[in-house]
């Protein structure tokens, strides 16, 4: 006998005051295996479950009411009958489609799809349009059928037809079910009688649905076969008629299939209230909006800057106020756990920024799901594993894995891994990774053996340095760095020889580590990758090295780690081992083996990242944040609403990549269940309008105005829709808008729900006087211990000293205790000591302070180092040296009293050419043995230095030749010396003023010419190689530069006599234009008439003098020169707070 059906038609969204009831009512009559509520997903069936078994009806606990989903129904039946059956899972499905994909395209199969098989989207969209064409009840032996009827032109349709039979074939073939798979199984068996554990079902009721695919039609139409009487309560607003389209064909379906329906008006009449809040339910999307009256705060909008966290932090102080009782005098405060904050989705960042604001505000709160598997820091360490095979040993990939506090040390090395000097070793090493080379592990190999080869080289350097100027005697100086006459800084031998030491340590760690992955990068397939994944993991030893201090953090790891041992399990036991007799090609299937590794990596992530940690179920504790599909059922005081951002409400989900909209349509009218994805906008409008039913008295709609990166964000037109319905009131709309910015501070302390608003405020407030008494501040302390844990809480004096520091930093003034003045004498009176008469100062040091004294400090004084990435590319640095050691040594061979010591000239330059060519060769190769980068980019660096340096030498020809055009002004040179060192034997006495004393300094010379001018008279010339165009005249003048001044000092003092004085000083740059630079002419004059370069060396004089009286005084400012414009290639911008630039 057919049954009873009811349809019931109403206004109210969600499961309140619905079947619920019914069921409540009627359970005693019928008992818990006579009636049975399906409702459409786990999470409704869960809150449903829980308010029966704690509601009012007289049930008892230890019964398990029947309710459930239609896929829960259909595993029942199957469980209960005995059935075989295998269900597969998401991650599977993916993996089967891909591995179908990839077998179809080897064998031709694939004609529109060839060139996008292989990427995951294709998959992805492939799993969900199969999963929705057999839930609208589309076989594949019909498919092909009808898109070829619908949509004739798609040329996706044989290789989705191709796809859809070979997955549906596989699946049998295995005895595999997806979701509508299980459901049309378990009603095969119902049309066979076989009706356990329903064989006393009566009452079958159906709430929470806004329609019904194909196949839960075959099973309500089955079980309206023997039950008695069947309800299904359907949402329509007449009003708002676009909100259910589906509505019309749902109840044409339910009439074709049930043979005796009727349909019944329920009562849901609005509100008593006439609050702004009922004012919405009733008429938001309504086509026409009545006028509301006054504002009355029920409902409101808040806007934030700083993107999701900004509006997250709003979020929560709001309901600080709200818990607090601060948010309205006379207002009742809500419990915790009666009020809600709503999310459109878990992956759009607000569900991780609400764990940690409301953690920071101190307020107890409940998920009703967890955080994505892969935050877990314990499989965040498992990861790091595969991120490390998937990015060829990139350099961050490993650094991240062996930094890990999961990660001790590797097993059978024995090394413990010190993370921080193993970084600083890479680093220095150049070592980038992520080679397409066969074994990528060998780029660190080699890295770190090129790094010992160049320790070592320091350290005879630095040995040779200790001899030439007796260091080793002065204890101090030998345990400092100290820089060579090229301006290298050398570190002490026993840094060295630690650092030595470490690179061994190094060399071990990188052996461990590519011995543990080995057994990964051989495997053969999905599940022998996950069987060594597993086995990686084991021996990693992750489980053991969770913190059980923590409780929870390690029960969170602990949880995290069973899911990933779960997750490896479905992936080994998927259905994606390609048969025997596969026709992949031999090349394709090789491939395939060397890119496994690297797809499983992909695969497990990609899952990780959205599986999401399991909970055992909400307990209503705290403050509760559900996903908007769970609005409707349960009811709050208060609502917020987060992320009323265009894009995320309404949602732009992804369009179907096979079948278009257009498509789409024609496929709707030969099959119901399909419809355009650009309809599902609606579905939106149906979330929110649920969400809006779950506010008993206020609701908070909330949306950033910014970026985090400050650029602007356009909000819902929902908020739009809200703001409408009080334009044509006297209320302004913007009397619903709180908007506060970042750089906005609480104004008043009783507003601070934080200890760090407090500080803002007290900050801002000690900026204008008066200033706060700490008994003002000790009462807010109390109210904030009072509403959370105060353990953490700072005292008053604490709170006004870090906002005193916090204005003196905001101070420009050169009083502030941020201007880089040292003032503690102590600390003065160490630096003129250590700075004295018997320091040895070089002329690169002397320009870093000039430049900028702050930049000293932090250099010379602290004795930091920049970390710079290495790259693929030549350091320039390192190619400026090798061009200084390469002209060195070839005008080395030209020095005066050699052979060849005349001027070259353009009939030399042939036997020069010749001359160059052997000194690179003898040089450029062993230098690039040591050097960091990419082989074959040193190989063409060099070979642009060979013409760069060709290039020098025909311009050294043409200005000494007669007829040299551009150089007959200047008479013939010869090279006098190359690479002089002045100041070996305790540093070059430079006299600056009586006060200061004689400054001793030291550096090396790169070339000194002698020209004969005037007769026989000979004049010094002096040069400086340079790899750009160097400093500029005026700083070389002013005493900024005092480079080519000291040359001049040190060239008088250690060749009395040997001339008449200078003729010229200059840069020459030898790269490519190569040429002379910043000249300084002995025939140029001062602006006073003195000669310029006597007036240089007075100005240098004057200047150094001055640097160093700053240095032992402790006179650091954060001054850098207009003119150098050090900040460019700065090492500390981060922690210098140049106060030019914050002005």
């Amino acid at each position: 006998m057919a049954a009873q059906v009811l349809v019931h038609l109403t206004s109210a969204v969600g499961l309140a005051g619905g079947l619920e009831q019914t069921y409540r009512e009627q359970f005693a009559e019928y008992g818990p295996d006579g009636m049975a509520l399906l409702v459409p997903t786990n999470a409704a069936a869960a809150i449903v479950r829980r308010q029966v078994l704690c509601g009012e009806a007289n049930i008892g606990a230890l019964v398990d009411p029947r309710i459930m989903t239609f896929a829960e129904l259909a595993e029942s039946v199957l469980v209960a009958n005995h059935s075989h059956y295998r269900r597969i899972s998401p991650l599977q499905q993916r993996m089967l489609v891909a591995e179908l994909l990839a077998l179809l395209h080897h064998s031709q199969g694939l004609a529109h799809l060839s060139e996008t098989y292989a990427m995951p989207g294709t998959a992805n969209s492939m799993c969900a349009l199969l999963e929705e064409l057999k839930h609208a009840g589309i076989s594949s032996a019909d498919f092909e059928t009808i898109v070829q009827n619908c949509c004739p032109g798609n040329q996706a349709n044989a290789d989705v037809a191709a796809v859809f039979f070979a997955y549906q074939e596989r699946l049998q073939e295995l005895e595999l079910y997806d979701v509508p798979g299980l459901l049309g199984h378990a009603v095969e068996l119902l049309h066979a009688e076989n009706r356990q554990p329903l064989q006393d079902l009566k009452v079958l009721l159906l709430d929470g649905f806004r329609s019904f695919t194909a196949v839960q039609m075959e099973m309500i139409a089955k079980l309206a076969t023997f039950v008695e009487r069947v309800e299904i309560r359907l949402w329509r607003d007449e009003n708002r008629p676009e909100m259910t389209p589906l509505f019309e064909a749902t109840i044409a379906q339910l009439q074709n299939i049930l043979s005796s329906l009727e349909v019944q008006e329920d009562d849901s009449s609005s509100e008593a209230d006439e609050s702004n809040l009922s004012h919405l339910r009733q008429h938001m999307f309504a086509s026409q909006a009545p006028p509301a009256g006054e504002v009355d705060a029920s409902v409101q909008v808040l806007e934030a800057a700083g993107g999701v966290v900004g509006e997250c932090r709003e979020v929560a102080r709001r309901i600080k106020l709200l818990l607090t009782g601060a948010q309205e005098a006379g207002t009742d405060r809500p419990r915790a756990n009666q009020v809600v904050v709503m999310l459109r989705s878990w992956d759009s960042g607000h569900a991780d920024a609400l764990r940690q604001v409301l953690t920071w505000y101190g307020i107890p709160a409940e998920f009703s799901r967890g955080p994505a598997l892969a935050s877990v820091p314990a499989v965040q360490a498992a990861l790091d594993v595969l991120d490390v095979v998937s990015s060829r040993w990139r350099r961050q990939d490993v650094l991240k894995l062996l930094g890990s506090n999961y990660v001790q040390c590797l097993p059978g090395d024995g090394v413990q891994i010190k993370s921080r000097q193993f970084e600083k070793l890479t680093l220095e090493a150049g070592i980038i990774g992520g080679s397409d080379a066969p074994e990528p592990w060998e780029d660190w190999a080699a890295g770190f053996a090129r790094l010992g080869t160049r320790l070592q080289s320091e350290r005879t350097q630095r040995q040779q340095l200790d001899s030439d100027f007796n260091i080793s005697s002065n204890p101090e100086w030998s345990e400092q760095t100290q820089e060579d006459d090229d301006g290298n800084r050398l570190r002490p031998l026993t840094t060295i020889d630690a650092l030595i030491g470490y690179v061994e340590q190094c060399s071990k760690v990188v052996g461990g580590l590519r011995k543990l992955l080995q057994p990964l990068l051989g495997a053969q397939s999905m599940a022998n990758a996950a069987k060594k994944f597993s086995d990686i993991l084991k021996n990693l030893n992750i489980v053991g090295a969770v913190d059980s201090a923590d409780v929870r953090q390690a029960a969170k790891d602990q949880q995290g780690l069973t899911q990933l041992s779960e997750l490896l399990a479905e992936i080994a036991e998927a259905p994606v081992d390609p048969p025997e007799s596969s026709d992949a090609p031999a090349e394709a299937e090789a491939t395939a083996a060397t890119m496994l590794p690297t797809e499983f990596a992909s695969l497990v992530r990609r899952a990780c990242s959205e599986m999401r940690l399991q909970i055992a179920g909400r307990r209503g504790v705290g403050v509760q944040v559900l996903d908007m599909t769970e609005a409707g059922f349960e009811q709050f005081e208060v609502l917020f609403i987060c992320g009323m951002r265009d894009g995320l409400l309404p949602r732009r989900g992804p369009a179907d990549v096979f079948y278009p909209d257009a498509d789409r349509a024609s496929l709707q009218e030969e099959n119901p269940g399909l419809r355009p994805r650009s309809g599902q906008i609606h579905d939106d409008k149906q979330l929110l309008h649920a969400a809006l039913s779950a506010a008993r008295k206020q609701v908070w709609l909330t949306y950033p105005l910014t970026e985090a990166d400050g650029s602007p964000v356009l909000r819902s037109p929902y908020v739009d829709e809200v703001l409408r319905h009080w334009e044509e009131s006297d209320e302004s709309p913007s009397e619903l808008v709180h908007t506060r910015r970042q750089s906005q501070v609480i104004e008043q302390l009783k507003g601070a729900c934080h200890y760090l608003e407090v500080l803002e405020a007290v900050q801002a407030m000690q900026a204008h006087p008066p200033q706060l008494q700490d008994t003002q501040i000790q009462e807010v302390l109390n109210e904030l211990a009072s509403g959370s844990d105060s353990g953490g809480l700072p005292e008053p004096a604490q709170i006004c000293e870090l906002s005193q520091i916090g204005w003196q930093r905001a101070d420009a003034s050169e009083n502030s205790a941020f201007a880089g003045i040292i003032s503690n004498a102590a600390i003065t009176a160490d630096l003129a000591t250590s700075y004295g008469q018997d320091y040895i100062f070089s002329a690169s040091s002397l320009n870093s302070y000039a430049a900028c004294p702050m930049q000293f400090y932090f250099r010379y004084v602290l004795g930091l180092e920049g970390l710079e990435e290495p790259t693929d590319d030549t350091d320039i640095r390192d190619l400026g040296l090798l061009a200084h050691r390469i002209l060195s040594a070839f005008y080395g061979q030209r020095t005066i009293g050699t052979d060849n010591d005349a001027p070259l000239t353009n009939e030399d330059l042939p036997a020069a050419y010749e001359q160059l060519e052997q000194v690179i060769n003898g040089i450029a190769d062993s230098w690039a043995q040591t050097v960091f980068g990419a082989r074959g980019v040193w190989e063409m660096a060099i070979e642009r230095m060979r013409q760069d340096l060709r290039a020098v030498l025909k311009c050294d020809a043409e200005k000494n030749s007669a007829t040299g055009g551009t150089g007959a002004q200047l008479p013939p040179r010869r090279v006098r010396a190359v690479e002089v060192r002045y100041g070996q034997s305790g540093g070059l006495p430079i006299c600056t003023d009586a006060t200061i004393g004689p400054i001793r300094v030291q550096g090396s010379i790169d070339r000194i010419d002698l020209a004969e001018a005037d007769g026989n008279s000979k004049r010094w010339v002096l040069w400086d190689y340079k790899s750009s165009d160097g400093p500029t005249k005026k700083l070389v003048t002013s005493g900024i530069d005092v480079q080519l001044p000291l040359y001049a000092m040190a060239v008088e003092q250690m060749y009395p006599g040997e001339a008449a004085g200078f003729l010229l000083w200059g840069y020459w740059q030898v790269r490519r234009p190569v040429g002379w630079r910043t000249r300084l002419l002995a025939s140029s004059t001062a602006g006073d008439g003195t000669p310029l370069l006597d007036a240089t060396i007075a100005q240098a004089r004057q200047m150094i003098g001055q640097h160093v009286s700053g240095i032992r005084s402790g006179k650091f400012p954060p001054e850098p020169h207009d003119g150098v414009k050090p900040c460019r290639y700065c090492d500390f911008g981060d922690i210098c707070g140049n106060r030019k630039s914050r002005k």
